[in-house]
């Protein structure tokens, strides 16, 4: 069109007649503010938004979580300003942790106490393709049973019935001579590495009602600990654990000593007792199980062990990992019971297999972590950065579960009840503010497409290929494209009639 037909002033801007933006960036920006206001206090206007739009791509996005991809689908971000807040001391992992942590405090005061549980576990961040990042070594992945270059993490989290929430983590670093200079100068192990967080979160006042943890972290020096702590614990043991038993005569060891106690491996124990008769049936946990009391080594007495039936076959452990893993035919699993041990004596052998079974809890957080909250999508090679995006990742992780349970009377029509954590995030994720004037409008744009039938009409197909007037059509090509059948959402004819 030449340009003296134009008009000088356009009729209609359709940028600034229609906005159109993320509901769920609304909805966390309301919620960082209210829950965790000592995070944002010290941020200047421009990095709180940068931080919720970081935070916002790390929690909805599919691909491209890194702050590329955010400034490109935000679009009116830029990629500086997302980058900028890796150098930022009041977003470090540090600060966004303690945040979690005072969250924990919190709700301790409002929760029941036998409700809180405390559990301990670690998890591998497979990066098999970085050999720069800076914390990432080779360890062995046990759930695919392969060597795997990764970052190894131990992570405490916090459950009190209401929010599952991590409260501490450290990153392991393999023993290196000198270690690197973004590590500890001294090499710890996994086990030194848990005992520093349990005792942290203890002398800072956490409190719960027992700490439960799998057979990896059941070492002695461990257990002396928690003792001395005061806290009670439940664990499981290996099949070939050593445990000793007491005798109720002494008798003469094979060395020709005297000994008050007779030693077995815990699958020893449980093969004088083959016969399912031998364990006593809990019907609420549709289980069998066995107590004894006995002694782990001679500092660590007077503890409860308790021996599971077939715990791999039962219903419970199915149901329990049916959603996170595939279970095969032939399980790698060569001994079906499981061993649990405990400190508290006059525990019921119930509350023992129910705290325990608790325990998944973390490996629920951690599969919805990897998921749907970016966990393994960290690019960066600075190990600040690598420790920042971790605790950002647990951080959209509690915020989900806040936006799931507490605020859903406060969510549009168009996210349904009843969902799980993802496909509540998948819900938000599609939900959109579209405001025209003085009107705003929430319109889930997944739920807005029709059936191929009905939006490729037999216009459009014969159009594409120069079919004559005189063509017949089908029945359905009457039917204009901006035809909509979703009460709830905004109909299409009325964004072509604003604009």
């Amino acid at each position: 069109m030449p340009k003296k037909l134009l008009p000088n002033n356009p009729v209609c801007n359709i940028d600034e007649a229609i906005n159109v933006f993320p509901f769920a960036l609304i909805t966390l920006a309301k919620l960082i503010s209210f829950a965790y206001p000592h995070l944002m206090q010290n941020l200047k206007y421009s990095a709180k938004v940068a931080f919720i739009s970081l935070l916002w791509g790390v929690m909805f996005l599919d691909r491209h979580r890194n702050p590329t991809g955010i400034a490109q689908e935000l679009g009116n971000i830029s990629h500086d300003r997302l980058q900028n807040l890796r150098n930022d001391s009041f977003l470090s992992a540090t600060a966004i942790m303690m945040e979690l942590f005072q969250l924990a405090l919190q709700l301790m005061l409002a929760v029941p106490y036998h409700s809180a549980i405390l559990i301990l576990d670690d998890v591998l961040i497979p990066k098999p393709y970085a050999k720069l990042i800076q914390g990432a070594y080779w360890d062995h992945d046990h759930a695919l049973n392969v060597p795997c270059f990764g970052i190894r993490v131990v992570v405490l989290l916090h459950s009190n019935g209401i929010l599952t929430i991590p409260v501490a983590f450290l990153v392991w670093h393999k023993k290196q001579n000198p270690m690197p200079s973004f590590a500890p100068r001294r090499h710890r192990s996994k086990n030194e590495l848990a005992r520093i967080l349990v005792y942290w979160v203890y002398r800072k006042g956490l409190r719960f009602c027992v700490l439960t943890f799998d057979a990896w972290y059941s070492k002695e020096e461990n257990l002396l600990l928690f003792n001395r702590l005061g806290i009670v614990w439940v664990t499981a043991l290996a099949p070939n654990r050593w445990i000793r038993l007491p005798l109720a005569t002494p008798r003469k060891n094979p060395r020709g000593k005297p000994t008050t106690h007779a030693e077995f491996t815990c699958n020893q124990l449980a093969a004088q007792y083959p016969r399912r008769e031998h364990y006593s049936y809990y019907p609420a946990l549709d289980l069998r199980a066995k107590a004894f009391f006995l002694e782990l080594t001679p500092k660590l007495g007077n503890l409860k062990m308790v021996i599971v039936k077939d715990y791999v076959e039962s219903p419970p452990f199915i149901q329990g990992t049916a959603k996170s893993k595939k279970r095969s035919k032939k399980p790698r699993i060569k001994d079906p019971n499981r061993y649990l041990l405990t400190n508290c004596l006059d525990a019921a052998v119930a509350w023992v297999i129910h705290c325990y079974m608790k325990r998944y809890q973390i490996e629920w957080a951690f599969r919805e972590a990897k998921q749907h909250l970016a966990l393994e999508a960290c690019s960066a090679r600075e190990f600040s950065a690598v420790t920042q995006h971790i605790a950002l990742s647990f951080l959209g992780f509690v915020c989900l579960q806040h936006l799931h349970s507490s605020y859903r009377d406060s969510l549009p029509q168009q996210v349904k009840e009843g969902l799980t954590l993802g496909e509540f995030r998948r819900q938000l994720q599609h939900l959109y503010k579209i405001r025209i004037g003085e009107f705003v409008y929430s319109v889930n744009l997944s739920g807005q497409c029709e059936s191929p039938d009905d939006i490729l009409t037999g216009t459009i197909l014969y159009n594409s290929y120069n079919v004559t007037s005189d063509t017949e059509l089908p029945a359905k090509s009457d039917k204009p494209l901006t035809h909509t059948n979703d009460a709830n959402g905004l109909p299409l004819l009325d964004i072509s009639i604003a604009a």
